[in-house]
């Protein structure tokens, strides 16, 4: 299962990095004094999908940092949830160890107070983890907005020119027989 998870993980991360442009040389901390990253408007050309770099930096913190060419940020994302996970799985060995069965195989604590600090420990641990992966996932929108734009300014590439095809489909009263009649095509929509 372990396995799965993680070629799931890599699949997205690399479909993630598929459109990503590593010429910006511009960090993350220049730039947002530079853009606001409300003020972001989505275009086609923009390297970075904020909403998959939101997505990873919730399932998988530091690694859209990473991604963008951002590595002090994502190591520090990555690792502080590493370690927090790593605590929180220490602490429920420990209160694996404190756990006996009585003569009729119903479970309880050797003792009860390292097993409530047992039990403490690693819910806050998998409380920062949880507030970490949070952090991340906001982190890593804000830096995707901020490079989008900075990309964007950089490359000039706002579209002059944008068209759009869309199906579609009317009915129409036929004028021989009283009926309506279905048709179908394609709507062309120009934007310039």
């Amino acid at each position: 299962m372990k396995r799965i998870i993680l070629i799931a993980i890599l699949s997205l991360a690399a479909a993630f990095t598929a459109t990503a442009q590593y010429a910006q040389k511009q960090s993350y901390k220049e730039l947002k004094d530079v853009y606001n990253f409300r003020m972001y408007l989505e275009q086609e050309c923009d390297p970075y999908n904020v909403s998959m770099a939101g997505l990873f930096g919730f399932f998988s913190p530091g690694v859209p940092q990473l991604v963008m060419n951002e590595p002090l940020r994502g190591a520090i994302f990555f690792g502080g949830s590493a370690l927090c996970f790593y605590l929180a799985e220490n602490s429920a060995q420990e209160l694996t160890k404190l756990m006996a069965y009585d003569t009729e195989g119903q479970p309880y604590y050797t003792d009860n107070d390292k097993a409530l600090k047992y039990t403490k420990m690693m819910i806050g641990f998998l409380a920062a983890d949880l507030g970490i992966a949070i952090w991340s996932c906001i982190d890593a929108k804000r830096v995707a907005k901020v490079k989008n734009m900075y990309y964007q300014d950089l490359y000039g590439r706002q579209a002059s020119l944008d068209m759009r095809l869309e199906p579609f489909l009317s009915y129409t009263p036929s004028t021989v027989s009283g009926n309506v009649q279905p048709a179908a095509g394609l709507s062309m929509k120009l934007s310039f």
